[in-house]
């Protein structure tokens, strides 16, 4: 089934759900525990952050290294490192700043940058991307659309990257998703994750798959497993 056709359907599942509020009720606590990975898809971020002093580490295809901190309920960091590149000497590292918060009750926006630095030919690059983001729903059931203009070495791109992501629950534990996007090279080349994540009030757990055309250097076009996992660090 392709991202076509698996998107309209998450967003469907989305709109259909009642309007909510982002934290649990009362009457759902015993329930439903809050959604530990609200601020983020698999890899694309949502227009929530995450809540002040909470902090999670983010585990991605066994190769992305990342942790996020939220400094308030409006501002979060996060900073991570390739795990592949280390092992040859020459990381690959990545820092974020998000900034943002709520329009309404059911949308979300917000703002930030994305910075990493990498080696290439033994020639060490930077790079990155300024984006926005806004979110329609609350951290059960939401969508997102964001735009980001990206940077290498001082140049701007001429034409933004788009992208597309929602997430459902329709369990405790079960919680579709996925991502879309569209990055400009070549025209628009699609980049999309989909599968699932099973939440833990700690630990949650991704699978799915990835697949894109072509246009990660000089990869071939391309579908792969996703893995991923979260854990919430600390004692709360």
């Amino acid at each position: 089934m392709t991202q076509k056709k698996v998107l309209p359907i998450l967003l469907i599942l989305i709109l259909s759900n009642p309007p909510m509020i982002a934290q649990d009720s009362l009457s759902h606590k015993k329930a439903y525990f809050s959604n530990p990975t609200a601020s983020h898809y698999f890899l694309s971020p949502s227009a929530f952050n995450p809540p002040k002093k909470e902090a999670y580490y983010q585990n991605s295809i066994f190769l992305l290294n990342s942790v996020y901190y939220g400094v308030s309920d409006f501002f979060s960091v996060g900073a991570g490192i390739e795990l592949s590149s280390s092992l040859k000497g020459k990381p690959l590292y990545y820092v974020m700043i998000k900034a943002g918060g709520s329009l309404n009750e059911r949308m979300q926006l917000s703002g930030g940058v994305f910075y990493t630095s990498f080696v290439i030919d033994e020639k060490r690059l930077e790079a990155g991307f300024g984006f926005g983001i806004l979110t329609v729903g609350n951290t059960k059931h939401n969508f997102s659309f964001g735009i980001g203009y990206g940077f290498i070495e001082g140049e701007l791109a001429k034409r933004p990257a788009l992208n597309l992501s929602g997430m459902t629950r329709i369990g405790r534990k079960i919680s579709p998703r996925g991502e879309l996007w569209l990055i400009p090279a070549n025209g628009y080349q699609p980049f999309y994750t989909l599968g699932i994540q099973i939440l833990g009030k700690r630990l949650s757990y991704d699978l799915g798959l990835t697949s894109w055309k072509g246009m990660l250097g000089d990869l071939p076009a391309n579908t792969i497993p996703y893995i991923g996992i979260v854990w919430k660090l600390g004692k709360n």
